[in-house]
C-alpha cells in the first residue's frame, strides 16, 4: 500500500473535517488528502508539540532574566542570594540535560547554551562572597557584565532555537495506494523500510485501545517489535 515517501510541504486546510484530516497537499502534481497519523492514533500532533516547546523556551528565557534581576536586588539590599546556583537544577538545566532530538542541527545549536548558562549560575556564589567582604559595587559590576554578555548570549540562543525548531521541521508524507484512492499520512520520520512476514500478535488493537493498530510484529530490519497499522482504517473519515 505504500507508494512512496516525500517531504511534506504546504497543506491547505479543509472545512468541516475531523482534526486529524489536516487538509490537502500537492505531492508530485497529485492533490492528496493528508492524515495526521499522530492525531489519528490519539497522540498530540507534531505542531502541537513544537508549539509547546516554543512556549517552554520563552518561559526558561524569562526565568533567567528574573534570576539575574533577583540576584541584583539581593546585592543592593545587602542580603545573601538564595536562588538556584546549580545550572543543572534550574528548570532549564533539567530540561537541557534530559532533552534528546534526532535533529542534528538543533542538537548542535543547543550545545552552545552550556558555557553561558553555567557562567550565569556561577556568579551567584561570587556575588555572595563579594557582598560578605563589603564589595557591593564590584558585585553589581559583575552582574551587569553578565547581563550584557552571557545573558544576552542566552537570549539570542533562545530566539534562534525557537526559529530552528520550525525551520528544521521535516515531516514526511507517506503516500498510500488504497486501490480506489490515494491518501498521504504525515509522519515525523522514516526509520526503515520493512516487509513484514512474521506476525507475532493479533490482539494489538484491544490491548492498545486502537482499532487502527491490528498487529504486533517483528521488524526484520530493526530486529524489534513494531505496531502494524491498518492503512484503510487509518484513512477513514
Amino acid at each position: 500500500q505504500v507508494s512512496e515517501m516525500l517531504q511534506l510541504k504546504d497543506i491547505t486546510p479543509l472545512q468541516g473535517t475531523p482534526a486529524y484530516l489536516r487538509g490537502v497537499s500537492n505531492l508530485r502534481n497529485k492533490v492528496l488528502p493528508v492524515i495526521d497519523l499522530r492525531m489519528r492514533l490519539g497522540i498530540a500532533s507534531q505542531q502541537h508539540e513544537l508549539q509547546h516547546l516554543e512556549r517552554e523556551l520563552v518561559k526558561r528565557e524569562q526565568e533567567h532574566r528574573n534570576w539575574l534581576a533577583g540576584l541584583e536586588r539581593c546585592v543592593k539590599e545587602g542580603r545573601p542570594f538564595d536562588g538556584e546556583t546549580n545550572p543543572h537544577r534550574c528548570a532549564f538545566g533539567r530540561w537541557y540535560d534530559a532533552f534528546q532530538t534526532q535533529n542534528t542541527v538543533l542538537s548542535h545549536h543547543l550545545e552552545r547554551f552550556d558555557t553561558p548558562h553555567q557562567t550565569i549560575h556561577g556568579i551567584a556564589q561570587r556575588c555572595n562572597a563579594l557582598l560578605d567582604d563589603g564589595y557591593t559595587q564590584e558585585a553589581l559590576t559583575l552582574i551587569e557584565k553578565t547581563r550584557t554578555q552571557e545573558l544576552n548570549e542566552m537570549i539570542l540562543l533562545f530566539e534562534q532555537t525557537r526559529q530552528l525548531i520550525w525551520e528544521t521541521q521535516r515531516e514526511i508524507a507517506v503516500e498510500l495506494n488504497l486501490g480506489d484512492r490515494l491518501v498521504a499520512c504525515s509522519v515525523d520520520s522514516v526509520e526503515a523500510v520493512d516487509r513484514i512476514t512474521s506476525i507475532q500478535d493479533q490482539g494489538a488493537s484491544s490491548a492498545m485501545g486502537h482499532t487502527q493498530i491490528t498487529h504486533i510484529a517483528l521488524s526484520p530490519v530493526r530486529e524489534e517489535l513494531v505496531s502494524v497499522v491498518d492503512a484503510v482504517e487509518v484513512c477513514q473519515w
